[in-house]
């Protein structure tokens, strides 16, 4: 889900929840004079790497034909630890189109790294920072817009 304050327009671009559970959602907002795309993505744990793979890649296909767009980011819980592993096709397919991840450090009381921040563009406008918070084995990944 991405939550939105009223007085910000926001319009959305895409949409899916496959047979798989797998939960897409990307929206147009305009922060800080920027046009930002932002997609929230949910993969859980029983959905197949492949099929996730397949749900994204739709999404960063729709995500390219936008324009006039200053940043990209795709959040989510991709469900993999992405903290230690050098390749890993959901990594590799963000990568492949252009995408760099702004999180660095464990997002989970397990120490691994589930949440993600991608971005695309404008990516030194954007900061991250893991905070803990006491009611879920995730914690919280803030951003920043400057």
């Amino acid at each position: 889900a991405i939550y939105v304050k009223h007085e910000i327009s926001v319009q959305k671009i895409y949409s899916t929840n496959d047979e798989n559970n797998i939960e897409v959602l990307v929206v147009r907002v305009t922060l800080n004079q920027k046009n930002i795309l932002l997609g929230s993505v949910y993969r859980p744990t029983s959905a197949a790497i492949l099929s996730s793979k397949i749900v994204i890649q739709q999404c960063l296909h729709v995500i390219n034909d936008v324009h006039n767009i200053d940043i990209v980011l795709i959040v989510g819980d991709l469900n993999e630890n992405l903290l230690n592993e050098n390749s890993h096709p959901l990594r590799d397919l963000f990568i492949s189109n252009g995408y760099t991840q702004l999180v660095g450090a464990s997002t989970c009381l397990t120490g691994r790294l589930l949440d993600v921040v991608y971005a695309k563009g404008h990516s030194d406008d954007v900061m991250t920072k893991v905070e803990p918070v006491y009611f879920s084995d995730h914690e919280i990944v803030a951003l920043h817009i400057v």
